[in-house]
Parts: structure tokens; sequence; C-alpha cells
């Protein structure tokens, strides 16, 4: 079947956008269709969503600041499922938004190539220093109980070794703080913004290239200028954006090196302290 997800989205202002997704597709494949469930990013507060509105084309709508990708897991009257997933594309509009917003669709499920300056996190209500160098890698430093704030980022395919890094960290006594702990409710980049302040070491995970929120993350952390910034980066494709690389990255293989990362984050922050 040809039936795809294609969305609408409306920049409100503000890194702020309305959007809906549905399911795309000819009258009679749309007719068979019993129900859609959508699955958003975790961070949404109900990030699974149900329709078998036919009329909207089983449409879902919400509003938030971030791309993300979408799942839909579409069954149809016979008991068959189709698996379908789509890039939500926001995109920030040339003009004002006092000049009026042009609409903006997409019915892809590519990320965007061009990376333009805007946010992309997925809640409902919410979802440049000088470089220094990194220290190398060893055990784990004796001020194990340093009471460090870190800032980890990176996109949502990242989240399971973000996690792992965000674990090993707190064990040894860091504070660590991420876009995730944003409460539903609370302005984007004003909550942002306050977390990178507050850090004292910035940590960006990275597989792919970068999203377009992580980007803004980036550049927030530079604007700010929080003292050290560590990319790190899972395989050998991946390479820094040209915001990071005047620091220096950890390169990992695999999952099971981040352990190592995360204390070299410890021991990297301890020594610029000490110097």
């Amino acid at each position: 079947m040809s039936l795809r997800i294609a969305q609408d989205a409306h920049y409100q202002g503000k890194n702020w956008w309305r959007w809906s997704v549905w399911l795309d597709g000819s009258p009679a494949e749309l007719d068979d269709v019993s129900h859609v469930v959508y699955t958003l990013h975790p961070t949404f507060p109900t990030p699974v969503r149900h329709t078998d509105d036919r009329s909207s084309d089983f449409r879902i709508s919400s509003a938030g600041w971030g791309e993300f990708e979408i799942f839909a897991e579409v069954t149809l009257k016979s008991g068959e499922t189709l698996k379908r997933h789509h890039w939500l594309t926001l995109e920030q509009p040339p003009t004002k938004p006092d000049q009026g917003l042009p609409r903006i669709k997409s019915t892809h499920s590519e990320v965007p190539r061009k990376a333009r300056k805007r946010g992309m996190a997925t809640n409902d209500l919410v979802g440049s220093s000088p470089p220094r160098r990194a220290a190398t890698r060893g055990v784990a430093p004796k001020t194990e109980t340093l009471p460090l704030t870190v800032f980890l980022s990176g996109s949502v395919g990242d989240m399971p070794a973000i996690r792992n890094i965000r674990a090993v960290l707190e064990r040894h006594g860091a504070k660590v703080t991420t876009a995730e702990d944003i409460a539903s409710g609370l302005p984007w980049e004003h909550a942002i913004r306050e977390r990178i302040r507050n850090a004292d070491v910035a940590v960006f995970v990275l597989s792919r290239r970068p999203s377009l929120f992580l980007m803004q993350e980036i550049e927030l952390t530079l604007e700010i200028g929080t003292g050290l910034v560590v990319p790190v980066l899972i395989g050998t494709e991946v390479e820094p954006p040209q915001q990071l690389q005047g620091w220096q990255a950890f390169r990992v293989s695999d999952d099971k090196e981040l352990e190592t990362v995360a204390l070299d984050v410890l021991k990297s922050s301890v020594a610029r302290e000490r110097g």
C-alpha cells in the first residue's frame, strides 16, 4: 500500500510550532484502515496516541519546539498491521511572525538536509569559549564526589548512550541535567539556558549528523561560555560539527567504551579546576 504519514506545521513564534500529522493515501486505502497508533518522542506527557477517526484521515495534532521521528502502527480492517515513520520537520519562516506565517508541509521521512537555526525537542507544552584540551583516558579521579554539574545532550537516537553516560557520572557524584528533565509547561529556551548556564561541563553525544535541536543547544552552550565542552563521537564515520572542532573529542567504537568516556569527563573537569 502507498499509505504514508503527511504533516502540516505552523510557526507560532519564539521557537514554537503547532503541527498535525495524518495518513496520506487514496480514499480506498484509507477506507481499509481500522485505526492508527502514533508513537511520539518519549518526553511527551502522552507519547502514544490512538485514533480511529477516518473523517480526519487519522490525524493527530500537537504543539512544541522541536523535530523528532514519529512512528505509526497502522491496523487495517483485515487485521494486517503496517509500520510507518516520519521525521517531523519544523521550518523557521523567512519572514517575521507578525508578517504572516507560511504553511509548512512535508510528506517525507528523511531528516532535512539544511540545518537552519531552530529549536527541536519534544514536549507538548514545553520535549564561545576558547578550546581546552581534554585529559587522556585513565581511571576515575579521586575526587569522585566532586559536586560537578554536567549538561548532557544528544539526538533522540543516542538516548541509550546518553543514559549510560549519565548513570556513570551520577554514580561518581556528578549532578547531570538534560533536556529531558525540563518540566511540562516551561518555556524551552529559558529552561535550557538555565541548565547550560549552571553547568560546569557540557557533553554532546554524536553518532550521526547532529539534529537541529542539538545544534541549537551547542550554539547556546558556546554563546553562554560553558568552561569545558566535550564532544563524544560514537563510531568511525561521524565528525563533530564545525562549532565543536576546537574542542578535544572522545571517539568510541561502541557503547562498551562509554563508561571510560564518562570517567574521562570527570578527570578532565578535575584537571581543569586544578589547572
